[in-house]
């Protein structure tokens, strides 16, 4: 059976599911009528759904026992697409599934080259909310030339489904190495981050758009390293701020999401994307999620009034300029983040180079909590200074005083003293005898050997 007779077929279960709440068996004969009267779909319609009932029949049981059910898990939700659905393309491999779409690795017969094709879910092409909504992604990613960015091709909307085809990028995604090392060098965490940025300034400035789900798993390295910004899926526009959408509809992953996000605000800007950055890097150089273990509607309720652990509590060989910068894309009120992406790119050059922030966070606005234990080895004074409360440092800094103050006393003393003394001939020494005068030490010619200064090993880079 087709990927289109699969997803009419599943519309007339969901149908008579819905409207017959807690069935599991039905009658035959008024099931085939129904399906014949509501999709038209005939006879031999009828006994392909019928041969599906039994996908449905466990998870009525499971609805009934109150457990959650996602009807994108039965079986006739999930069969791969074939060539017949998308002329002039070989479908090869199912790539990922989203909420919103899946991916798929294809062959473009004409060119004879590999592409990726991103197809709307079959639960959604039907609403036009999210027709249009898939529409803008298509036109706004297709505006998009950036090296950074994987590139939009061609696009179909409308019809059984809506797709478009996009690069393929033959490479592994950022969540995998994360998963293959566990925690990522600090020098690799601001390759990543510089490359994103950049790719997302440009989308910002040229196409006002922001990306809205940033996270390990929507950044890929291709086979040349070139770290691109992939799954538009969830971007929006300043012009798709205008598409209908639920005043209430959160948009994107918990674990990343801005405060703003989870919130449900429509006016959301850059500094949502910012503050989705430094939530990924914070993953990337610590190894945990800034909220380990929650569940994610407790998750999306910390992003709002949370704190996050000291990231160099977690990771000790972070610097602490980089832990200032995460501190600052991490503010819950976006006024105190980054204004752009300008500002962010400016403070990964400056932390590269183990140099301060050039506008810290102001102080007590930080959501990051810091260890117990580390600020009292801060503020903690040397164990003879407190013993002595203190006395003994500024003892030893007087008596520095005094000695120095004798001292030129005692000079001027002597000087004054030799002054006025008359003047009495001492016997002289012989002369030194003549020797071959130095050679001159050239000034314009050669130099003169430099200081080698050591090599920065590639991980202190």
């Amino acid at each position: 059976m087709s990927y289109v007779r699969w997803h009419r077929h599943g519309q007339v279960l969901r149908v008579w599911r819905d409207g017959r709440p807690g069935l599991s068996i039905v009658s035959r004969r008024r099931q085939g009528a129904f399906v014949r009267q509501v999709r038209g779909t005939g006879r031999s319609g009828v006994f392909e759904v019928r041969r599906l009932r039994r996908f449905e029949r466990p998870a009525v049981r499971r609805v009934r026992r109150g457990r959650n059910h996602s009807l994108s898990r039965l079986p006739w939700r999930r069969q791969e697409m074939t060539d017949q659905q998308i002329p002039g393309f070989e479908i090869l491999e199912k790539l990922g599934q989203g909420g919103m779409a899946a991916v798929y690795r294809a062959r473009q017969i004409s060119l004879d080259r590999i592409v990726a094709i991103k197809v709307l879910s079959s639960h959604l092409s039907h609403d036009p909310a999210d027709i249009e909504r898939f529409r803008l992604e298509a036109q706004q990613a297709a505006k998009l030339k950036h090296p950074g960015i994987v590139q939009v091709y061609d696009a179909h909307i409308g019809g059984e489904f809506s797709y478009f085809v996009m690069e393929y990028v033959a490479g592994y995604t950022v969540g995998d190495w994360l998963r293959r090392k566990g925690v990522l060098p600090e020098k690799d965490v601001l390759l990543v981050a510089e490359c994103v940025a950049d790719a997302l300034d440009y989308a910002w400035q040229t196409a006002g758009m922001i990306h809205c789900d940033i996270k390990p798993d929507n950044i890929i390295v291709d086979a040349d390293g070139t770290v691109k910004v992939a799954d538009l899926g969830l971007a929006r526009t300043i012009n798709a701020m205008s598409v209908s959408r639920e005043s209430d509809e959160v948009m994107g992953t918990p674990a990343y999401m801005s405060p703003e996000q989870a919130m449900g605000l429509p006016d959301l800007d850059c500094r949502a994307d910012i503050y989705s950055l430094g939530a990924m890097l914070y993953h990337l150089s610590t190894g945990r999620l800034m909220f380990e273990g929650e569940p994610e509607d407790k998750v999306m309720e910390l992003q709002v009034n949370g704190t996050v652990p000291d990231p160099i509590d977690l990771n000790p060989n972070l610097s602490r300029p980089f832990c200032w910068m995460l501190e600052k894309m991490l503010a819950k009120k976006r006024e105190l983040r980054y204004a752009d992406w300008t500002a962010v790119r400016a403070d990964l050059l400056r932390v590269k180079k183990g140099m301060p922030l050039l506008q810290p966070l102001p102080e007590g606005s930080s959501t990051v909590s810091r260890s117990t234990k580390r600020l009292k080895a801060v503020v903690q004074k040397p164990p003879a200074a407190e013993a002595n409360g203190g006395v003994e440092r500024s003892g030893l800094s007087l008596a520095t005083k005094v000695a120095v103050c004798a001292g030129i006393v005692v000079v001027l003393i002597w000087g004054i003293k030799e002054m006025l003394q008359p003047e009495v001939s001492h016997p002289t020494l012989p002369p030194p005898p003549k020797t071959a005068p130095p050679a001159p030490v050239p000034t314009s010619g050669a130099q003169p050997a430099a200081r080698q200064t050591p090599a920065v090993a590639p991980d202190q880079a």
